[in-house]
């Protein structure tokens, strides 16, 4: 998770070349010693779209195990300017 809080970090580097639909798929053990913010603070996120993964019947997955955590987003193309 300390990836995902500091500047641009993960998410901004994935977004940077992810092609436009690319799906983007963070995982963690979502423990509170783990987690240093909540997923929804973590600005550089903002730029994806959160994706409803069919298989899995939602935008993320909790394992069983370790609590493990995976969150589904597509990164959406720009609209062009006209």
């Amino acid at each position: 998770m300390d990836c995902l809080v500091r500047p641009l970090g993960l998410p901004g580097a994935v977004h940077a070349v992810l092609h436009p639909r690319g799906l983007f798929v963070p995982g963690w053990n979502d423990t509170p010693d783990l987690v240093p913010v909540p997923l929804d603070g973590v600005w550089p996120l903002k730029r994806f779209i959160p994706c409803y993964f069919e298989p899995l019947n939602g935008t993320s997955f909790l394992c069983d195990t370790f609590r493990h955590t995976f969150s589904f987003y597509v990164k959406w193309p720009r609209r062009e300017s006209r």
